[in-house]
């Protein structure tokens, strides 16, 4: 086949020309881009109002650090080949996930934050931002030191669940002795119903 000829391809199926189908997927797609353009992109959720005090929580554990694992031990049957080294019953292994010391302190100091400032459970849909103050400078991944901070603030009892969250900013800023992370937490632009 030389550059300038083209073959006619038709469907195995339909028996209908190749071409007529790639010309009906570019008038959709023709039509899609001039819908989304004239709708403009989909509203974001923003922090309209300011629900409670700024809260400043001390330096959070990583993730790496806040859940530890256990091996829980439990007898098994006798093909089992993991044995009690004292009377060589077989035994079976769980590995169970649970926090660690450093993140109930965490957890703890993060509570008595929150009961000091009086803040009331909030039932809405949240923003919440996250401004990060590391107490070095080590490289340290931003997403791993978010989540003991939301973790803290739901067994406080800000809101039910964090599931509640519709915006959530984590920000880097400059550092300070021991670190520490300031969480701001508004209402987002929809209800509870996700309407605007």
């Amino acid at each position: 086949m030389r550059d300038g000829d083209r073959m006619k391809r038709t469907d195995i199926i339909t028996g209908k020309s190749a071409g007529a189908g790639i010309a009906r997927l570019r008038q959709q797609r023709e039509l899609f881009d001039a819908g989304h353009v004239a709708a403009g992109p989909a509203p974001r959720p923003a922090m309209d109002s300011f629900v409670g005090a700024e809260l400043s929580l001390p330096w959070p554990p990583t993730v790496n650090h806040y859940w530890g694992q256990r091996v829980v031990l439990a007898r098994a049957d006798s093909d089992s080949r993991l044995r009690c080294p004292c009377c060589k019953a077989p035994l079976r292994g769980f590995v169970v996930p649970h926090l660690t010391e450093r993140a109930k302190r965490f957890r703890e100091s993060v509570a008595a934050v929150v009961a000091e400032s009086g803040l009331q459970q909030t039932l809405g849909r949240v923003a919440v931002e996250i401004a990060v103050y590391q107490p070095d400078n080590r490289v340290r991944d931003l997403d791993n030191l978010g989540k003991a901070p939301l973790d803290a603030l739901t067994h406080a009892g800000v809101w039910g669940d964090d599931g509640q969250i519709d915006l959530l900013t984590l920000r880097r800023e400059h550092v300070v002795p021991r670190g520490r992370c300031v969480v701001k937490i508004g209402q987002c632009g929809s209800d509870t119903n996700g309407k605007a």
